[in-house]
């Protein structure tokens, strides 16, 4: 190489240095990764550092680059000081061990994204909201009391919020069509709460989407009518004289308990000031 500070034909010297894109890049991997970042950065960071050529003759700085900028992918020899001890290896093995490495991470990360399950009943951050307290507020009996003020308070007060109850199954319905709606209601659980405003009427009514009825189909087929039913659901719909109470599901679990209700409860809708049909 000819030096252009004293037009020697010489054989530089090379010092290696740390880089800022080196530190900015495994700063990232480490915000974005974590305990992942940190690994990778091991094999990354030498890749960043920087080769300044100097003459050995006048000592000016000849040209400085580094593996990720250089032209070619010819194979140079990396030491990576660790305390007083030091790993000699080739830019190529490092390129492999961080390649490696990053196509790793992208493994576990996608396998753990697969597999990972929603929140189960008892896992879900809730509101806190019971069903005495929203019952009083927007119960059967406090609509037909005051039905523009049930449904204001659920609308503002109770609409979207997710609650942790358990009740009662008095009905299942499995939905076999494959329409967009449909996927949100794949299955419905009719569930009877205690204590309830009237003792012979359906609660309300719950609705799980196709992927956490399929996930929960083995533990819903073994229910009996009466069994007890937890779940983490989503308040979607108030509940008046002409309808149910309608929530969306995020998790459901049998609980131990049993209570028996007469026949004439297994039906649609809520019957008008609670008398049968």
């Amino acid at each position: 190489m000819k030096c252009q500070f004293c037009s020697s034909d010489v054989t530089t010297t090379i010092e290696y240095g740390n880089t800022i894109l080196g530190f900015v890049l495994c700063a990232l991997l480490i915000v974005l990764l974590g305990i992942y970042g940190i690994v990778i950065s091991v094999f990354l960071f030498p890749l960043c550092r920087s080769a300044n050529h100097r003459c050995p003759k006048c000592y000016n700085l000849v040209i400085s680059n580094m593996f990720l900028g250089l032209p070619t992918m010819q194979d140079q020899v990396i030491s990576i000081n660790i305390g007083t001890c030091a790993i000699i290896l080739t830019r190529k093995v490092l390129l492999v061990l961080a390649a490696t490495c990053i196509a790793m991470v992208v493994l576990v990360v996608v396998i753990k994204h697969k597999t990972e399950l929603p929140p189960t009943v008892h896992e879900l951050a809730l509101s806190g909201i019971g069903w005495e307290d929203y019952r009083k507020e927007c119960g059967i009996q406090a609509f037909l009391n005051n039905p523009q003020v049930a449904i204001d308070k659920f609308m503002h007060k109770y609409k979207d919020r997710v609650v942790g109850w358990s009740g009662f199954i008095i009905k299942m319905m499995v939905n076999t069509n494959n329409h967009d709606h449909d996927e949100e209601h794949s299955c419905i659980v009719f569930i009877k709460m205690v204590p309830d405003d009237y003792d012979h009427t359906i609660s309300l009514m719950v609705a799980l989407n196709r992927q956490l009825y399929e996930r929960n189909k083995l533990l819903l087929s073994g229910a009996k009518n009466g069994d007890k039913i937890a779940f983490n659901a989503t308040l979607i719909g108030p509940g008046t004289d002409r309808q149910l109470f309608h929530l969306h599901a995020l998790g459901v679990g049998l609980l131990p308990g049993h209570m028996e209700f007469p026949k004439n409860m297994v039906c649609y809708g809520r019957y008008e000031h609670g008398d049968e049909p």
